[in-house]
């Protein structure tokens, strides 16, 4: 994390007013760009049994990547949606590159 880029994660976002407050100040950012996107796996059942498919909350929500040119953090952001509050934190890197 640098100064062209951000100091801090945002574990969820408090109104919808912080989150545009969040994403001006993003826009003004130069160093960070859109890289990708994870697509969620809603819709998808997360346990199919005798021809019953069960959804749950086991799903996992898509979200936006960005990476900072100057220091190279990638960063994963997630919109709020109605109660959903959404977050922007730093995207982890796994084994053999995948993505946590």
């Amino acid at each position: 994390m640098c100064p062209d880029c951000f100091l801090n994660e945002f574990t969820q976002f408090e109104s919808e007013k912080s989150f545009e407050e969040f994403m001006e100040i993003m826009k003004s950012k130069k160093s960070i760009i859109h890289i990708g996107e994870v697509p969620d796996d809603y819709g998808k059942p997360v346990l199919s049994l005798f021809g019953f498919h069960l959804y749950g909350s086991k799903t996992k929500r898509g979200y936006s990547v960005f990476k900072c040119q100057s220091c190279s953090q990638k960063w994963k952001l997630d919109a709020p949606d109605y109660a959903w509050r959404g977050f922007f934190l730093k995207l982890e890197e796994g084994p053999a590159g995948s993505v946590i």
